[in-house]
Order: structure tokens, then C-alpha cells, then sequence
């Protein structure tokens, strides 16, 4: 597969001419250009556009694409370095390496996360459609609960009300017959005064 011009290239990965030069750009992609100066890819960019198509189907974003094949094209320069060149520096690149390569692990993480976000999400529709078709129910039940709390909360507060008015005519109850009764004494002792003078 050699020199594929765009138009070409666009049908065999089955999107759009401007699909590809959206990528292309988005990505950072050098794509090789013939003496015309039109667009022909080779074998690996139509590999490369391949993986961006199904990287886009399981819901990652071209950012995370991007950092991806920089963290690949990192991966890819620092293993050929290491090749050529078996210095002292070698270890040093090594953790590099080992840090480029949990970045690429953590993309296929972030596939994970986005079907979990993915899942809440229809979640959250689900029970806002529920919650929308079943409005009325749920405002009536609400209405009847309210309604039957305040009238449990207005009861009490009445027989609160009724106790400590029976309360304070018991209290008045009793204060009257206390009086009454120093009264009556009164006047009990006032009559065995008035038989006294009389005697």
C-alpha cells in the first residue's frame, strides 16, 4: 500500500476527506505530501488512522489520543536511543520509559472511566425520564405525605395547647377553692368573734 491519496484513504476507513485533515491537524500528524503538494498516505498512517477511528468508537478524545501517540512516538525515540547508545544514561531512560509506559496503561484506564461516566449518565436519564413520567404521582404522594405530616404536627401542637389550658384552669381551680375556703374560715372566725362579744 503505497502513496493512497486522501479521497481513497477517507473510503477505505469509511469517514469523510475532512474527517482525516481534522485529525490529522488536532493530532499533530506530519503526513507526507507529493510533488503537487496533495496529501498520500502510506501503510502505517492508515494504521494510525484505523486506531484513532476505534480509540474515537470506545469514547476517548482526540487530547487523549494526541497523548497517546506522543507518549508512543516518546516511547518508540527513547527505545531507539537505547539501542544505539548503551551509556551510563541508559538507566535514567529506562525509568523514562517505565513512566511512558504507565502513562499508555492509564489511557486504557481512562476507556475504563469513560464507560463507568458513560453508564452514570444513561443512569441519570433513566431516572430523570422516570421521574418525569411519573411527576404527577409523585407530586400527588408528596402533596398527600406533606399534608398528613402538618396535620400530624398541628394536632399536636392543639392537644399541647388544650393540655396546658387544662392545666391552668386547674391551677385557677384550685387557687378559687383555696380562696373560698380562707373565706369561709374568715368568716367562720368572724361569727365565733360576733357570739363571743355577745356573751
Amino acid at each position: 500500500m503505497e502513496g493512497i491519496m486522501i479521497k481513497d484513504a477517507a473510503k477505505m476507513l469509511g469517514v469523510e476527506s475532512h474527517v482525516l485533515r481534522y485529525w490529522e491537524e488536532e493530532l499533530g500528524l506530519v503526513i507526507k505530501r507529493n510533488s503537487m503538494g496533495h496529501r498520500f498516505y502510506d501503510e502505517r498512517d492508515i494504521k494510525l488512522f484505523t486506531d484513532v477511528k476505534e480509540l474515537k468508537k470506545r469514547g476517548l478524545t482526540l487530547k487523549d489520543i494526541k497523548s497517546g501517540i506522543d507518549n508512543k512516538k516518546k516511547l518508540e525515540m527513547m527505545k531507539k536511543i537505547k539501542e544505539e547508545n548503551n551509556s551510563k544514561v541508559e538507566q535514567e531512560e529506562e525509568k523514562e520509559i517505565i513512566h511512558i509506559e504507565e502513562d499508555i496503561v492509564s489511557d486504557d484506564s481512562k476507556i475504563v472511566d469513560f464507560k463507568i461516566a458513560q453508564m452514570q449518565a444513561t443512569m441519570n436519564k433513566i431516572v430523570a425520564n422516570a421521574l418525569r413520567e411519573n411527576k404527577e404521582i409523585i407530586t400527588t404522594s408528596i402533596k398527600a405525605e406533606i399534608t398528613a405530616d402538618v396535620m400530624r404536627q398541628f394536632d399536636t401542637v392543639m392537644r399541647e395547647k388544650e393540655e396546658k389550658e387544662e392545666l391552668r384552669f386547674k391551677k385557677l381551680d384550685e387557687t378559687l377553692r383555696k380562696m373560698q375556703q380562707v373565706n369561709e374560715e374568715v368568716a367562720a372566725t368572724k361569727i365565733k368573734k360576733k357570739f363571743r362579744w355577745r356573751k
